[in-house]
Formats: C-alpha cells, sequence, structure tokens
C-alpha cells in the first residue's frame, strides 16, 4: 500500500544507517543473524567499557575488529543505538514485502 519494497533485508538496513550519516560494512550487517551477532557484541561493550567508549578506542585496544573503523569517532553507544533502530526497520520492510 504505497510502501516502498527493497530487495531483501541488507538494503533496507543500509539505506536505513545512510539515512542516518552512517556507514555499514556489509561483512557485519548483511543478514539479520550477522547484524543480531554484531549487536551482541557491541551491547557487551557498552556493558563493560560504559558509554562513552568509542568504536576507534576499542579497535585501538584489540578488542574490535577494523572493519568497524568507518564508524571509528562514534561512540559506540550512539552506533549501537543506530543500528538497532535499522534492524527493526530493515526487518519490518523485509517482511513487509
Amino acid at each position: 500500500m504505497g510502501q516502498n519494497c527493497v530487495a531483501g533485508f541488507y538494503p533496507a538496513f543500509k539505506a536505513n544507517m545512510e539515512a542516518l550519516g552512517l556507514q555499514v560494512p556489509t561483512g557485519l550487517f548483511a543478514t539479520q543473524e550477522k547484524a543480531l551477532g554484531t549487536i551482541t557484541v557491541l551491547t557487551g561493550f557498552v556493558k563493560s567499557f560504559g558509554m562513552k567508549v568509542t568504536i576507534r578506542e576499542l579497535i585501538g585496544a584489540g578488542k574490535l575488529t577494523e572493519i568497524l573503523s568507518v564508524a571509528g569517532a562514534y561512540y559506540v553507544s550512539y552506533y549501537l543505538g543506530a543500528v538497532l533502530g535499522s534492524l527493526l526497520v530493515a526487518t519490518d520492510e523485509a517482511y513487509a514485502c
């Protein structure tokens, strides 16, 4: 009903992240399952290191792969919030189509 269907989960996820001004590495978010796994890891970092740790700091500490370097200066908690929102949007769009 007037909804613009995207071909699958990742295109919808990527489109939402880009609308927020964030890049997204394909390897970590290509499927809903991979996205959930990445979200679990990011949630663990927020729990362990607090809300103010940046992705760049985690990469420097060897806690996170450089695949996320596209988000370097962002707080993990900010990026996690964007990822969670994009997961919900993409899941809704993928199932609606």
